[in-house]
């Protein structure tokens, strides 16, 4: 419905609300499911060699970053970052040598549900250190429309994190 929030209650994004992921052998035509209709999983992207597919999923109750092995077959969670992409082409980047992924990210003190009634973000300042930037303030003021804005412009805001696909960190 129109009135239905962005994201599910586990982080995913509506639009990937039954998704899975699959590949096919273009040879053989033979089809394989992934992520077994485990939760929802969206936005596979294949690493550099082509021997590990990234993907966003809520398998285990939240959404994550996961990463399928052709070798092994296994599915893996690589992080416990909670992905934040709005929309279904917001998908993880590999680095070019494969060992890590960019994400977009739930900012650093945001929690997965509502959208508060006037939402304002502080500066915020990695570590104590270094330059900060306001990420997004809006007072809306009681108006139908300012209020629509900002809960779509909130859904658009995210951290960018670089993800260890070995160890995990962030």
């Amino acid at each position: 419905t129109e009135d239905a929030p962005d994201f599910l209650d586990t982080g995913a994004p509506r639009d990937a609300e039954g998704a899975e992921l699959w590949i096919a052998d273009t040879r053989t035509g033979d089809t394989r499911d992934l992520t077994g209709q485990t939760g929802n999983s969206w936005d596979g992207v294949w690493s550099p060699d082509g021997s590990r597919l990234a993907f966003y999923s809520d398998r285990d109750g939240i959404a994550r970053l996961w990463v399928w092995d052709r070798a092994t077959a296994a599915v893996r969670r690589i992080s416990s970052v909670i992905p934040h992409a709005y929309v279904l082409f917001e998908a993880p980047q590999w680095t070019p040598d494969g060992k890590a992924l960019i994400s977009k990210v739930l900012p650093e003190g945001d929690t997965i549900g509502g959208i508060p009634d006037n939402v304002s973000r502080a500066p915020y300042v990695p570590n104590g250190t270094g330059p900060t930037a306001e990420v997004f303030t809006a007072n809306l003021g009681g108006s139908d429309t300012a209020r629509g804005d900002a809960v779509y412009n909130q859904a658009l805001i995210a951290d960018l994190a670089v993800v260890q696909v070995s160890t995990g960190s962030v």
